[in-house]
């Protein structure tokens, strides 16, 4: 007779895949170390920005390969756009959401091809943020597809071609493989920050 043995692959078990944890984001944040432009602030976990042109903070992650991103965001006053600084592999660009332009509220990837969020395919015309409600924004960013969605509405569907992305000059921060956050003249908090890893490893940089 025959003996067949069977190995389970439980978690914890040495010959198991070991997925990577969640990261919370918010928690590597110091303002004091991370901040690039503007005065933020860290109270009881929520990180909140002043309202100025070309606020930003850095994140210091540098993402896996493959990832999403869950955000709880409050526009707390002031008219103006919500940046968000996202990285894949050497290539680093953002995602402005809820800009002014040509007198309409328009969010989109900046830059595609030099092409601004405004003036390229993935450009979205419609107001997101109201001014004191919280937003849940998720982000996925694949090797192939980028998609932002605001309160379960997908806005942005991206075919990637991380190529043809550029960032802003006026958005850079000191590390080009990070994420960060920015705002322009309107204040904004966040009260929830997390990173889920899909493929790949992520790293702190501290």
């Amino acid at each position: 007779m025959r003996l067949l043995w069977i190995t389970l692959l439980l978690p914890g078990y040495a010959g198991a895949p070991q997925k990577e944890p969640d990261v919370d984001l918010l928690k590597l944040i110091d303002p004091a170390k991370d901040a690039v432009e503007g005065t933020w602030r860290l109270t009881g976990g929520k990180l909140q920005t002043t309202g100025r042109p070309f606020n930003r903070i850095e994140i210091p992650y540098v993402p896996p390969a493959e990832y999403d991103l869950k955000m709880v965001v409050e526009k707390v006053g002031m008219i103006g756009s919500f940046t968000l600084g996202l990285a894949f592999d050497d290539t680093q660009w953002s995602a402005v959401l809820d800009a002014q332009a040509e007198g309409k509220n328009k969010s989109g990837l900046d830059l595609v091809e030099g092409n601004p969020f405004n003036l390229n395919e993935t450009t979205h015309t419609a107001a997101l943020f109201a001014e004191k409600r919280k937003s849940t924004l998720l982000v996925s960013v694949r090797k192939d597809r980028v998609t932002v969605t605001v309160d379960e509405k997908k806005i942005i569907d991206w075919k990637a071609d991380y190529e043809r992305l550029t960032l802003y000059p006026g958005w850079r921060v000191p590390h080009k493989n990070v994420l960060f956050l920015g705002s322009w003249t309107a204040i904004f908090r966040f009260d929830q920050m997390e990173l889920h890893p899909v493929t790949g490893k992520g790293r702190a940089l501290r």
